[in-house]
């Protein structure tokens, strides 16, 4: 599994990073189905497994879910 994804979860990875090394608080909220924030990171990375889908697509739709379910110091995230 880790050879076939590490490049996206690199990519996750950086951007938790980012948000520990420089946020005072952080939220992760469930989307309006009730989805936890890590089920639609964990299913972009099976689709990169599963050649569904390179690692910079998957790494951009998973930005697009930690955008609309993490807040930074009370501010929604911004994944560069």
């Amino acid at each position: 599994y880790w050879d076939g994804t590490q490049d996206y979860w690199a990519d996750v990875r950086a951007v938790w990073d980012d948000i520990l090394e420089h946020a005072d608080r952080f939220t992760a909220e469930d989307d309006a189905e009730g989805s936890m924030l890590y089920m639609p990171l964990l299913n972009e990375g099976q689709a990169v497994l599963d050649g569904e889908q390179d690692a910079d697509t998957a790494f951009s739709n998973a930005a697009d879910v930690m955008e609309a379910q993490i807040t930074v110091d009370g501010e929604p995230l911004e994944v560069e």
